[in-house]
């Protein structure tokens, strides 16, 4: 679900740290998985803006020095 961005990064980790879920931290990887792949997702995420972000500036500055030109 994180992958169509149903349930946000947030919501998973209150999830993840909520009361009931607090002994189950002791007793199966079941959450710490969860809370990775939460992470790597988020990780990504950001990459992509940030490659995305570089790309557009790229852009913008090449177009800036063909119009003064």
């Amino acid at each position: 679900m994180m992958g169509y961005r149903l349930i946000s990064n947030l919501a998973i980790v209150k999830w993840a740290f909520s009361p009931p879920n607090i002994e189950l931290f002791h007793t199966t990887d079941r959450l710490w998985e969860i809370l990775r792949n939460a992470i790597n997702k988020t990780y990504n995420h950001i990459s992509d803006l940030r490659k995305e972000i570089c790309h557009l500036k790229k852009c913008y500055n090449s177009r800036a020095k063909c119009n003064k030109g």
